[in-house]
């Protein structure tokens, strides 16, 4: 018979509340024990017990809060607050005047198995703060790790919550209050970095507001003990404010590795060494990166496993000249923390059976694939389409076979995703997009990496910013070579609209994971650009997480670009805003990409581009989702400011454009020329949108110039026999056209 594992009961007061502050006049309160248990749905037995903190006595009901007609009811009333009938009951039901004002309690919960009377929980213990008056009730929540496990190991020191280190934490709080709140906030005095919480509203009728703050894992370091707070307040200037605390415990630490040389394609067999696992933070799960020392890339080229053992074919190296790799261990806690290590370069032997070994890996990978594994078919070809030489058709094949493995994880509605295997899955996707001169093999890549950043989505596994970045650049670096790889292609409008939809998710999958006052580049160059001369030539990204919204100056190439943010913008964005229909957000993430060519943007054919290409996001936090303007005001003003004269010695008229998705192309609608001169050029828009500067040289615009002229003549000369017709014909015209003689006549027949 399996051994059968019995959870523990557990008490909760109030779905795990350390503290709860409430004026004595603030109503009815309810405390509720329902959530404790074990998971299951076996039947409880509670004990309520509570005692003042100051005088360690029983906590006594309020007499002076009963009216004298209600004489009868004190001479009945028990003189403890929580009687033995009450003690027995899932939740506690009282008003706030039975409580005594400024006092601190101290309320216990103990659950029993009715069945089981050898089973009982711990003590749950949360402070009751009275203060008089009608200040709003305040439940502090639990703190939960990873924004799902909720902590409950407390330190035996300061008996502050224990969390471990470097992973993000959330914090829940609920208001009640009968009269509306003029303030609600979370504080914390020793926490160095700007918080950042939502919050969820109802009616002032309902009186209870739900917030949750979101503590980022790059804030979370080892042996530090916060304290925060969470404080309203209603319109009748009465405050309550609750507290709750937690310490982080040191994680995983002196993990190493190293890697002896090898023949390329060979197998290569290496072991994680010397990691301090504490408990609880087990097991790890390892995997390992190689990096390119021009492009600064870390790109995945193993599975995730939990294995300290790799046993992988050997990566041809990508340093030819050196003929040496260099490589990185990435390894993550069970609390999803990772960090990576990194091993001294490696020697790296070419091969006489290289031809046979890289076929051997082919069938190897389809072998895989049959067998459910995918996954380790895509770290075979992955290694593959490392290979410098590789001939065109062998790269074809193995570039479709590892687009076709990734759209079959994609297909199985029950494939789970980890952060690993999105990073390797994005990282050879994203090498095809870079390395293919096939269009339509392209297209089906970026599609792919779509798909996968939606499921991830789904799952609530988002890469990293390093996968992201890696992605980025490669997604952007054919646009480097221009006409030569993209530009003559026949199918070049869905190569670039797929282009654009996959940069748009990566920026959201960026800004869903991006801690508040933090700001991240992203950015790629040309290899074939010297050193001095590599200052993301392609493109540009500035994300940032702030309270409000600002504007930025930067400068790509020989153009520089100055963008102001709108008041109203500013405005909107500001303080607590309304981030999705039912929740307030305080804080708000931006970023601005240039594009000095055309990038992922079609050119028009009347005229030529003298700017770059602007785009101006705003997300929301913690999800990431796009925010879309249109204020029709001046919501964005951009000024581009260049070196010389773009005019070319023609006569030009210079023209603002926006990029319009519906209608795939650009359009002058709602962008405003500001100001123009042969070195700057300003636009102002109502709402967000790409937009760049147009020149289009009046030789061109010769032809709607004439039929300008000729249909203003033509409709003059219409207008001029119109009005001689009819005046022709009117009775007046008639008497005052006829001879003097023929009026002499008829003079006596009027008489």
């Amino acid at each position: 018979m399996p051994f059968l594992v019995i959870p523990p009961l557990q008490a909760l007061i109030a779905n795990g509340s350390p503290m709860i502050a409430l004026g004595h006049e603030s109503g009815p309160i309810m405390i509720s024990g329902s959530a404790s248990g074990d998971g299951t749905k076996k039947p409880l037995s509670f004990h309520w017990n509570c005692l003042d903190s100051d005088t360690h006595e029983p906590c006594f009901f309020n007499f002076a809060s009963l009216d004298d007609s209600d004489l009868e009811i004190a001479s009945n009333r028990n003189y403890v607050l929580i009687d033995s009938t009450m003690q027995r009951q899932p939740e506690l039901l009282l008003d706030s005047s039975n409580f005594m004002p400024n006092r601190e309690l101290i309320l216990s919960l103990q659950v029993h198995d009715r069945n089981d009377t050898n089973r009982v929980s711990n003590p749950e213990l949360t402070l009751l703060k009275i203060t008089s008056g009608d200040a709003p009730q305040v439940f502090m929540g639990s703190i939960y790790i990873s924004r799902k496990y909720r902590a409950n190991i407390r330190s035996p020191h300061n008996l502050a919550i224990m969390v471990p280190a470097h992973t993000p934490l959330l914090i829940k709080g609920t208001v009640k209050s009968s009269v509306p709140l003029s303030y609600l906030a979370w504080e914390a005095n020793n926490f160095i970095h700007p918080l950042n919480w939502n919050t969820k509203r109802g009616s002032w009728r309902n009186g209870e507001t739900h917030t949750e703050l979101h503590i980022h894992s790059d804030h979370i370091y080892p042996y530090g003990l916060h304290v925060f707070k969470l404080k309203a307040c209603n319109t009748n200037d009465q405050c309550s404010e609750a507290t709750t605390q937690f310490t982080a415990s040191q994680g995983v630490t002196q993990c190493s590795i190293s890697i002896p040389a090898y023949h390329e394609y060979e197998l290569v067999n290496v072991s994680v060494e010397k990691c301090n696992i504490p408990p609880g933070y087990g097991p790890l799960v390892y995997q390992l990166y190689a990096i390119n020392e021009k492009t600064e890339e870390i790109f995945p080229i193993t599975v995730p496993q939990f294995s300290n053992v790799f046993l992988f074919p050997g990566l041809p190296a990508i340093d030819q000249e050196k003929a040496e790799n260099t490589f990185a261990l990435k390894f993550c806690d069970t609390f999803n923390y990772c960090e990576m290590v990194y091993a001294s370069p490696t020697t790296v032997y070419p091969n006489e059976n290289k031809t046979s070994l890289i076929d051997d890996l082919l069938k190897l990978a389809r072998k895989y694939n049959i067998g459910g594994d995918p996954f380790h078919a895509m770290q075979s070809l992955g290694i593959i389409l490392k290979e410098a030489s590789l001939d065109k058709p062998l790269q074809y094949k193995t570039m479709s076979e590892t687009i076709d493995y990734n759209l079959e994880v994609l297909q199985r509605p029950s494939q789970l995703l980890n952060r690993g295997q999105l990073a390797l899955s994005l990282g050879l996707l994203s090498e095809i997009v870079r390395k293919s001169d096939n269009n339509r093999l392209r297209e089906k890549a970026m599609d792919a990496i779509r798909k996968l950043a939606e499921k991830g989505y789904s799952l609530e596994m988002i890469p990293d910013l390093m996968t992201i970045r890696s992605t980025m650049f490669n997604l952007m670096f054919p646009y480097s070579r221009g006409a030569g790889l993209i530009a003559k292609a026949d199918d070049l409008p869905k190569t670039l609209k797929s282009s654009r939809k996959v940069f748009n998710v990566l920026l959201q999958m960026a800004a869903a994971q991006l801690s508040l006052g933090k700001r991240v580049e992203f950015g790629s160059y040309s290899e074939d650009l010297f050193e001095d001369e590599k200052q993301e030539s392609i493109f540009k990204t500035i994300m940032i997480h702030d309270k409000t919204i600002e504007g930025t100056h930067l400068k790509i190439g020989d153009t520089e670009v100055t963008i102001k943010i709108g008041k109203s913008v500013k405005k909107r964005f500001a303080g607590s805003w309304k981030c999705t229909p039912d929740s307030l957000c305080n804080s708000v993430v931006y970023s601005y990409t240039v594009f000095p060519t055309s990038g992922p943007f079609p050119e028009v054919s009347d005229g030529y581009r003298i700017a770059p290409i602007l785009m101006f996001n705003i997300f929301t936090p913690g999800t990431g989702k796009l925010q879309t303007i249109k204020t029709g005001l001046n919501a964005v003003e951009v000024t581009f400011t260049y070196t010389g004269n773009r005019s070319y010695g023609l006569d030009y008229s210079t023209k603002c454009k926006s990029w319009s998705d519906t209608k795939d192309s650009w359009k002058p609608d709602g962008v405003h020329l500001l100001r123009a001169s042969h070195e700057r050029i300003s636009c102002w828009s109502g709402f967000i949108a790409p937009f760049t500067v147009y020149r289009i040289p009046q030789r061109w615009n010769v032809g709607a110039v004439a039929s300008m002229v000729f249909g203003g003549l033509l409709f003059f000369i219409l207008v001029g026999f119109t009005i001689i017709i009819c005046s022709s014909k009117s009775p007046t015209a008639q008497r005052l056209s006829q001879p003097p003689f023929d009026r002499r006549m008829l003079r006596p027949m009027t008489e």
